[in-house]
């Protein structure tokens, strides 16, 4: 498992055989319990039968299928982008609950090591952060915002296939930004593992 995308959980147990079963009560006189022991017996068969509906378009019956992601450092620049997909469900650390701490900084000390003035920058705000909140007593909610957009928080990301092929074809895209696209790129790649025959046509490699 990446350290930076964590798979926390995804339902059903067997999503591709859910979904196989669940998508032919649409076309069939059999019951889905039927449709489901079938689908026990040909995984080859169920694959087949889901690529055939992701090329035609008929992509509801993906949203029976359910994955949710924890990650543990995200900026609040890839934050912004990636809480704009309305249909996903988000849970991210509050900078009004929770103080700031230096290590939130240490993604853009990575980033942009070696640039000048960067460094002091950072340190600049750091120590104008603290000066705010432990000496002149300023509530951090109302402190935080001398922080620069870029450092890091952490999140917990939920959303149904549908909505997660949408997010991966447009995150995982060469004209998304770096930290974003490579952040999706992993979650790709954890959802290949589950489903194959759901992401294997918007999952991008390396």
């Amino acid at each position: 498992m990446s350290e930076r995308v964590q798979l926390l959980w995804y339902a059903p147990e067997d999503p591709e055989g859910w979904i196989y079963a669940i998508g032919r009560v649409s076309h069939s006189g059999e019951d889905i319990w039927w449709h489901r022991s079938w689908a026990g017996r040909s995984r080859v068969h169920v694959r087949d039968w889901i690529r055939r509906r992701v090329r035609e378009g008929h992509e509801s019956v993906l949203e029976f299928g359910y994955a949710v992601f924890y990650i543990p450092r995200i900026s609040r620049v890839a934050l912004a982008q990636i809480t704009r997909h309305r249909l996903a469900s988000f849970c991210v650390r509050s900078q009004r609950y929770t103080e700031v701490s230096r290590r939130d900084f240490e993604y853009l000390e990575e980033k942009f090591e070696g640039y000048d003035g960067v460094g002091d920058l950072l340190r600049e705000a750091w120590n104008v952060y603290v000066d705010l909140v432990e000496r002149c007593g300023v509530r951090s909610e109302e402190a935080r915002m001398v922080l620069p957009q870029g450092i890091t928080t952490q999140m917990v990301i939920g959303a149904n296939f549908r909505e997660w092929r949408h997010i991966l074809r447009l995150r995982t895209h060469e004209s998304a930004q770096e930290e974003i696209r490579e952040l999706m790129r992993e979650v790709g790649e954890e959802l290949m593992k589950i489903a194959p025959s759901v992401f294997e046509d918007v999952v991008v490699e390396g």
